[in-house]
Formats: C-alpha cells, structure tokens, sequence
C-alpha cells in the first residue's frame, strides 16, 4: 500500500522535476524506513528505474517512472564472479585518489586501488538509488570506512568491503547515520572512534580536505 500511494505522488509529478527526498517523503506522508522500502518494492516491480548518470564532471541521478511495470535492467557491468560492478563517478574518483594517495598506511597495487574503487561505486551506485546524489556525504562515509579498515589484517580491502556491504545493507548515508547507528550499538561515537571526541565539524572538515591526521 506504501508503494502504491508513492507511485501516485511520482506519477503527479511534472516532466522537469529534480528528486527532492524530504519533499518526496513530506508528500506521501511516509517515515524514512517506509518510504525506503517502498521505492525498493517499486523498483522490484519494475514501477521504478534510477540510473546514475554523468554531468560535466559529477553526477545526478535520473529517475523512470512507469504507470505500468516493465522489466529492468541493470547499468552496472559484471565482474568476473558474475557480481556487479558500478563504476565511481570521475569527481568522487578524483577526491578518494588524493585521499589514498595521503595515507601512510594505503599501499595497494593498481589492482587493489581498483578493488577499492569497485566497492566504493556500489556504495555510490546505493546512495544515488536511495536518497539522491550528494559527492559530499558518500565521499565522507567511503573516506570513514577507509580509516576503520587500514589496520584490519590481514586482509584490510576484504573489512572495508564488509564494512560497505554492512552500511549499505542498513541503509547508512551520512556521517549522522553512521554516529546513530554505532551508538545504539556499543554507546562511543563515530568521533570519538576516529579520534575527534565529537568535533564533528573538525572530521568532515578533514575529511572534506583530505588532511585527515592517520594514526
């Protein structure tokens, strides 16, 4: 029924419309778990395509609604085990390469950057699909899950892409998701975790500059 009444406040929307979730959320009149949920069964059904597109050097997210379902098809390409892989967009690329290329403790080869890039795209390819585009936020959570995995040997890409899978899984977005959901879990912020004590403005300001200090 959620999914329903979301597809009627799509449908009413005009051709040149800009995804706004909160408005989106305000109109149907459903809570952030329900309304996630519902564009999930929408796509499913095949209601509802959202596909990452480039613009200049970012990206946006375009969105199909369909009165009637159609069969979807997936943009992201395959890798060699059949999983898919969703390529990150050039300006993220760009930020996460210098943001690597800072620490003292990333050493990877050019297959394990692209290890970290592949992971990286499919929690960019889930934040474009689940509440719109927004370099800032998936940069900070990517850079965030970056930090808690560099000294998890023996195998740090293999925690950092659990640690994605995990957020993506529920639905972590934002740097005040992530601090939400590990203090209902074991009671310490992300901040202080990282090393802030809950200066929060002083890590996104690090982490927006990649002048974060590792340790």
């Amino acid at each position: 029924m959620n999914a329903l009444g979301l597809l009627v406040v799509l449908l009413s929307n005009q051709d040149n419309w800009k995804f706004n979730r909160k408005e989106i959320m305000k109109r149907s009149g459903l809570s952030k778990t329900y309304y996630n949920n519902a564009i999930n069964e929408l796509k499913e059904k095949g209601y509802l395509s959202i596909k990452t597109i480039k613009v200049g050097k970012g990206a946006d997210s375009e969105w199909t609604i369909n009165e009637t379902p159609v069969k979807s098809s997936d943009t992201g390409s395959t890798d060699g085990g059949g999983g898919m892989v969703f390529e990150l967009s050039p300006l993220l690329q760009s930020d996460l390469t210098s943001f690597i290329e800072a620490s003292p403790y990333i050493s990877l080869g050019g297959s394990g950057v692209q290890e970290l890039f592949n992971i990286s795209g499919k929690y960019e390819h889930a934040s474009n699909e689940q509440r719109g585009y927004d370099t800032k936020d998936i940069s900070r959570i990517i850079k965030v899950a970056l930090i808690k995995s560099v000294h998890k040997k023996p195998n740090p890409v293999k925690y950092f892409s659990n640690v994605i899978d995990d957020w993506i899984s529920k639905q972590l977005f934002t740097l005040d998701d992530i601090n939400s959901n590990q203090l209902s879990n074991n009671g310490s912020s992300i901040y202080d975790t990282l090393g802030f004590h809950d200066e929060e403005e002083f890590l996104e300001d690090d982490l927006d500059n990649n002048s974060y200090v590792w340790n």
